[in-house]
Formats: C-alpha cells, sequence, structure tokens
C-alpha cells in the first residue's frame, strides 16, 4: 500500500535508523519510511533477516547486526552510521520481544523477566542515549 499522495515526501532528505526492522511492526515503518523518501538503517539482530529486509526495500536502505542490549555494540553502531556520513533525522524503537505471558506472577521465570526488560526497556535506552549525538 503505497502512501496517501499528501504525505508523499515527507521524510525526503532524511535518514531513520529502525531497530527491529527486519521483520514485523519495524519492517512496516522501515517500509514506510522509504516510500515516503527517508533512507533506513535497518538496526536487527539477525543479520541475514536484516540484509534480506533492505534488500527488499532498496537502494536506500542498509542493514546493521545490532544486539541493543549490547551497549558497546550499540555505541559502535551509531558511530558507523555517522562515518558513513549520515545525520541522523529519525530513531524508531521497534525491537522488542514479549515475555512469558499467561502464567501467575508466582510462576513467571525471573530470567524471562529480566530479558524482557533488557531488550525492550535497556535496549530502548541504550539506543536513544547513542542515537541522540547524532541528532
Amino acid at each position: 500500500m503505497s502512501p496517501p499522495t499528501t504525505f508523499r515526501g515527507r521524510f525526503s532528505g532524511q535518514m531513520a535508523a529502525v531497530t527491529g526492522g527486519a521483520d514485523g511492526l519495524g519492517f512496516a515503518i522501515a517500509e514506510r519510511l522509504v516510500q515516503e523518501g527517508a533512507s533506513v538503517w535497518i538496526l536487527d539482530r539477525d543479520e541475514q533477516k536484516g540484509a534480506a529486509a533492505a534488500a527488499r526495500l532498496g537502494a536506500r536502505t542498509q542493514a546493521l547486526a545490532l544486539d541493543i542490549t549490547d551497549e558497546p555494540a550499540v555505541g559502535a553502531a551509531f558511530a558507523r552510521i555517522h562515518a558513513a556520513g549520515e545525520r541522523l533525522d529519525v530513531v524508531v524503537n521497534s525491537a522488542g520481544i514479549v515475555g512469558p505471558n499467561h502464567r501467575r506472577i508466582t510462576e513467571t521465570p525471573t530470567d524471562g523477566y529480566e530479558q524482557v526488560l533488557r531488550i525492550n526497556l535497556f535496549g530502548s535506552f541504550l539506543v536513544c542515549k547513542h542515537a541522540l549525538g547524532q541528532m
């Protein structure tokens, strides 16, 4: 589905980074940004899926494997975007997981809940921390 005529080109000349952009909602967001004129970096922990997503979206899209819970890796990813001469205009924190569902809290494994917090909360914080320096 292409964007309404009134939105075409809304992100023309802008650079976006989308975490979790290899599939699902992140891919849909990256696709829409490209349709509206943006160049997009897909940041996803699955290198192959990220590369395939970038290939589907075309020449204005690049992929970079990234675990958003790894602070040195997050810093390096945004340094790489900066080194490529890219000014960052848009950041979408779309990476996330669903934790243990349909369980009583007394039956929820602590490590499962910690993983949800590391990705959905801490990872989003790290992305903002390192991306804002380029915005």
